[in-house]
Protein backbone atom coordinates (compact mmCIF):
# COMPACT_ATOMS: atom_id res chain seq x y z
CA UNK A 1 0.00 0.00 0.00
CA UNK A 2 1.46 3.50 -1.20
CA UNK A 3 0.39 6.93 -0.36
CA UNK A 4 2.21 10.13 -2.60
CA UNK A 5 2.22 12.75 0.16
CA UNK A 6 1.81 15.68 -2.62
CA UNK A 7 -2.10 13.91 -2.76
CA UNK A 8 -2.82 12.93 0.80
CA UNK A 9 -0.27 13.48 3.54
CA UNK A 10 0.25 10.98 6.16
CA UNK A 11 -1.69 11.39 9.35
CA UNK A 12 0.11 11.26 12.90
CA UNK A 13 -0.85 8.70 16.04
CA UNK A 14 2.13 9.93 17.41
CA UNK A 15 1.44 13.94 18.25
CA UNK A 16 -2.11 13.08 18.58
CA UNK A 17 -1.82 10.50 21.07
CA UNK A 18 -1.17 10.54 24.86
CA UNK A 19 2.21 8.64 25.78
CA UNK A 20 1.12 4.59 26.71
CA UNK A 21 2.91 5.16 29.51
CA UNK A 22 0.57 8.22 30.90
CA UNK A 23 -2.40 5.96 30.18
CA UNK A 24 -1.46 3.31 31.85
CA UNK A 25 -0.82 6.09 34.96
CA UNK A 26 -4.23 6.81 34.18
CA UNK A 27 -6.14 3.78 34.35
CA UNK A 28 -4.21 2.86 37.34
CA UNK A 29 -5.51 5.77 38.99
CA UNK A 30 -9.08 5.26 37.83
CA UNK A 31 -9.15 1.94 38.99
CA UNK A 32 -7.52 2.26 42.50
CA UNK A 33 -8.59 5.84 43.49
CA UNK A 34 -12.73 5.58 43.22
CA UNK A 35 -12.36 2.27 45.33
CA UNK A 36 -9.86 3.73 48.09
CA UNK A 37 -12.00 7.21 48.63
CA UNK A 38 -15.45 5.17 48.76
CA UNK A 39 -13.81 3.20 51.78
CA UNK A 40 -12.65 6.03 53.30
CA UNK A 41 -16.10 7.55 52.78
CA UNK A 42 -17.77 4.97 54.25
CA UNK A 43 -15.45 5.09 57.20
CA UNK A 44 -16.83 8.25 58.54
CA UNK A 45 -19.61 8.55 60.42
CA UNK A 46 -21.95 10.25 59.20
CA UNK A 47 -22.53 8.98 55.64
CA UNK A 48 -21.74 12.25 53.27
CA UNK A 49 -24.73 12.83 51.17
CA UNK A 50 -24.83 11.95 47.78
CA UNK A 51 -23.85 15.25 45.78
CA UNK A 52 -20.55 15.29 48.19
CA UNK A 53 -19.78 11.86 46.99
CA UNK A 54 -20.03 12.56 43.49
CA UNK A 55 -17.98 16.31 43.98
CA UNK A 56 -15.17 14.54 45.54
CA UNK A 57 -14.93 11.63 43.04
CA UNK A 58 -14.94 14.28 40.25
CA UNK A 59 -11.78 15.19 41.34
CA UNK A 60 -10.63 11.77 41.13
CA UNK A 61 -12.11 11.40 37.06
CA UNK A 62 -10.17 15.02 36.58
CA UNK A 63 -6.62 13.78 37.98
CA UNK A 64 -7.00 10.12 36.41
CA UNK A 65 -8.13 12.36 32.82
CA UNK A 66 -5.50 15.00 33.60
CA UNK A 67 -2.75 11.70 33.57
CA UNK A 68 -4.01 9.60 31.05
CA UNK A 69 -6.58 11.20 29.06
CA UNK A 70 -10.00 9.78 27.79
CA UNK A 71 -9.45 6.34 28.81
CA UNK A 72 -9.03 6.96 32.19
CA UNK A 73 -11.84 9.14 32.44
CA UNK A 74 -14.45 7.01 30.71
CA UNK A 75 -12.98 4.21 33.45
CA UNK A 76 -13.10 6.29 36.71
CA UNK A 77 -16.39 7.73 35.56
CA UNK A 78 -18.05 4.62 35.58
CA UNK A 79 -16.09 3.22 38.00
CA UNK A 80 -16.79 6.41 40.56
CA UNK A 81 -20.83 6.61 39.25
CA UNK A 82 -21.10 2.68 40.19
CA UNK A 83 -19.55 2.65 43.67
CA UNK A 84 -21.24 6.39 44.14
CA UNK A 85 -24.71 5.00 43.17
CA UNK A 86 -24.29 1.51 45.11
CA UNK A 87 -23.25 2.61 48.59
CA UNK A 88 -24.53 6.30 48.62
CA UNK A 89 -27.61 6.32 46.99
CA UNK A 90 -30.96 5.40 48.68
CA UNK A 91 -31.54 2.72 48.61
CA UNK A 92 -28.45 1.46 49.29
CA UNK A 93 -26.56 -1.75 48.40
CA UNK A 94 -28.77 -1.45 44.94
CA UNK A 95 -27.90 0.15 41.60
CA UNK A 96 -31.77 1.48 41.60
CA UNK A 97 -31.42 5.30 42.29
CA UNK A 98 -35.13 6.32 44.40
CA UNK A 99 -34.92 9.96 43.61
CA UNK A 100 -34.84 11.79 41.12
CA UNK A 101 -32.74 14.51 42.45
CA UNK A 102 -29.70 12.27 42.70
CA UNK A 103 -30.37 10.30 39.63
CA UNK A 104 -30.13 13.89 37.79
CA UNK A 105 -27.17 14.42 39.97
CA UNK A 106 -25.35 11.45 38.83
CA UNK A 107 -26.24 11.89 35.01
CA UNK A 108 -24.78 15.26 35.30
CA UNK A 109 -21.67 13.75 37.32
CA UNK A 110 -20.96 11.15 34.51
CA UNK A 111 -21.59 14.06 31.52
CA UNK A 112 -19.21 16.34 33.48
CA UNK A 113 -16.37 13.87 34.31
CA UNK A 114 -16.20 12.76 30.47
CA UNK A 115 -16.36 16.37 29.63
CA UNK A 116 -13.40 17.16 31.72
CA UNK A 117 -11.67 14.10 29.76
CA UNK A 118 -12.25 14.98 26.08
CA UNK A 119 -11.28 18.29 27.19
CA UNK A 120 -7.62 17.21 29.14
CA UNK A 121 -7.09 14.61 26.26
CA UNK A 122 -7.89 17.28 23.44
CA UNK A 123 -5.37 19.86 25.44
CA UNK A 124 -2.57 17.36 25.94
CA UNK A 125 -2.94 16.32 22.07
CA UNK A 126 -2.46 20.08 21.31
CA UNK A 127 0.50 21.04 23.40
CA UNK A 128 1.71 17.33 22.16
CA UNK A 129 1.63 18.37 18.35
CA UNK A 130 2.89 21.31 19.28
CA UNK A 131 6.28 20.39 20.95
CA UNK A 132 6.90 17.79 17.92
CA UNK A 133 6.70 20.27 15.40
CA UNK A 134 9.02 22.33 17.40
CA UNK A 135 11.65 19.38 17.95
CA UNK A 136 11.26 18.75 13.99
CA UNK A 137 11.82 22.46 13.24
CA UNK A 138 14.82 21.99 15.62
CA UNK A 139 15.71 19.06 13.70
CA UNK A 140 15.77 20.07 10.41
CA UNK A 141 17.41 23.04 11.03
CA UNK A 142 20.43 21.59 12.27
CA UNK A 143 20.73 19.29 9.51
CA UNK A 144 22.04 21.95 7.63
CA UNK A 145 25.05 22.19 9.45
CA UNK A 146 26.24 19.00 9.55
CA UNK A 147 29.27 17.56 8.05
CA UNK A 148 28.87 15.79 4.70
CA UNK A 149 30.89 12.65 6.33
CA UNK A 150 30.74 9.16 4.72
CA UNK A 151 27.57 8.20 7.12
CA UNK A 152 26.15 11.45 7.05
CA UNK A 153 22.68 10.08 5.82
CA UNK A 154 22.70 6.70 7.10
CA UNK A 155 22.99 8.58 10.66
CA UNK A 156 19.83 11.40 9.22
CA UNK A 157 17.17 8.40 8.51
CA UNK A 158 18.38 6.26 11.25
CA UNK A 159 17.26 9.59 13.44
CA UNK A 160 13.97 9.70 11.53
CA UNK A 161 13.03 6.32 11.92
CA UNK A 162 13.32 7.18 15.76
CA UNK A 163 11.02 10.64 15.31
CA UNK A 164 8.78 9.27 12.89
CA UNK A 165 8.10 5.67 14.62
CA UNK A 166 8.96 4.13 11.51
CA UNK A 167 10.65 0.94 10.29
CA UNK A 168 12.46 1.37 7.02
CA UNK A 169 13.22 4.98 5.04
CA UNK A 170 15.41 4.76 1.75
CA UNK A 171 16.43 7.82 -0.39
CA UNK A 172 15.95 6.82 -4.19
CA UNK A 173 16.81 8.07 -7.46
CA UNK A 174 15.13 6.85 -10.71
CA UNK A 175 13.52 3.73 -9.00
CA UNK A 176 17.21 2.98 -7.78
CA UNK A 177 17.77 3.14 -3.84
CA UNK A 178 21.06 5.00 -2.53
CA UNK A 179 20.51 4.48 0.72
CA UNK A 180 18.28 2.28 3.06
CA UNK A 181 18.02 1.97 6.44
CA UNK A 182 15.80 -0.45 8.33
CA UNK A 183 13.53 -3.41 7.17
CA UNK A 184 9.52 -2.77 6.63
CA UNK A 185 7.28 -5.17 8.35
CA UNK A 186 3.94 -7.12 6.85
CA UNK A 187 1.52 -4.81 6.92
CA UNK A 188 3.22 -1.26 6.61
CA UNK A 189 2.83 1.71 4.51
CA UNK A 190 4.88 2.98 2.11
CA UNK A 191 5.28 7.15 2.29
CA UNK A 192 7.13 8.47 -0.90
CA UNK A 193 8.06 12.14 -0.71
CA UNK A 194 9.92 14.14 -3.70
CA UNK A 195 13.88 15.28 -1.69
CA UNK A 196 14.60 17.34 -4.74
CA UNK A 197 16.40 16.77 -8.02
CA UNK A 198 15.33 13.86 -8.55
CA UNK A 199 15.67 12.38 -5.60
CA UNK A 200 12.64 11.06 -3.00
CA UNK A 201 12.88 9.88 0.15
CA UNK A 202 10.84 6.86 1.11
CA UNK A 203 9.37 6.09 4.84
CA UNK A 204 8.36 2.67 5.61
CA UNK A 205 5.60 1.37 8.50
CA UNK A 206 2.62 2.30 10.25
CA UNK A 207 -0.02 4.94 8.67
CA UNK A 208 0.59 7.53 11.54
CA UNK A 209 3.85 9.01 9.64
CA UNK A 210 3.20 12.81 10.47
CA UNK A 211 0.03 15.66 10.75
CA UNK A 212 2.31 18.17 8.92
CA UNK A 213 3.36 17.63 5.43
CA UNK A 214 5.06 20.97 5.67
CA UNK A 215 8.00 19.77 8.31
CA UNK A 216 8.14 16.40 6.20
CA UNK A 217 8.34 17.93 3.23
CA UNK A 218 11.34 20.31 4.33
CA UNK A 219 13.02 17.41 5.95
CA UNK A 220 13.35 15.53 2.74
CA UNK A 221 14.56 18.22 1.41
CA UNK A 222 16.92 18.74 3.87
CA UNK A 223 18.15 14.72 3.27
CA UNK A 224 18.35 15.43 -0.22
CA UNK A 225 20.76 18.56 0.39
CA UNK A 226 22.45 16.24 2.52
CA UNK A 227 23.22 13.54 0.25
CA UNK A 228 24.17 16.04 -2.76
CA UNK A 229 26.30 17.86 -0.62
CA UNK A 230 28.04 14.15 -0.08
CA UNK A 231 28.15 13.44 -3.52
CA UNK A 232 29.79 16.91 -4.03
CA UNK A 233 32.35 16.48 -1.25
CA UNK A 234 33.27 12.90 -2.61
CA UNK A 235 33.32 13.98 -6.10
CA UNK A 236 35.76 16.79 -4.50
CA UNK A 237 38.17 14.65 -2.36
CA UNK A 238 38.09 12.40 -5.64
CA UNK A 239 39.06 15.21 -8.13
CA UNK A 240 41.87 15.97 -5.64
CA UNK A 241 43.52 12.46 -5.65
CA UNK A 242 43.87 12.72 -9.10
CA UNK A 243 45.81 15.96 -8.88
CA UNK A 244 48.00 14.60 -6.36
CA UNK A 245 48.26 11.27 -8.71
CA UNK A 246 48.90 13.74 -11.40
CA UNK A 247 51.40 16.04 -9.67
CA UNK A 248 53.43 13.04 -8.34
CA UNK A 249 53.35 11.11 -11.81
CA UNK A 250 54.67 14.56 -13.53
Amino acid sequence: MSEQSGDAGPRSGLATTLPRRRQLYGIVVAAVAPPVLTALLLLGQPRPGFDTVLLLLVLVSVVASAIGGILPAVLATLVSGGLSNFFFALPYGTFTIASGAEAADLVIFLAGSLLVGFITEGTARRRARAERHRLEATWIAELGSRAPDQDSVERVLTEALEVYEMHAAALRRDGQTLVSIGTSLEGDTTFEVPAGEGLSLQLVGPEHLGDDRRMLGSWALAVGQLWRTRALAEQARRAEELARIDELRA
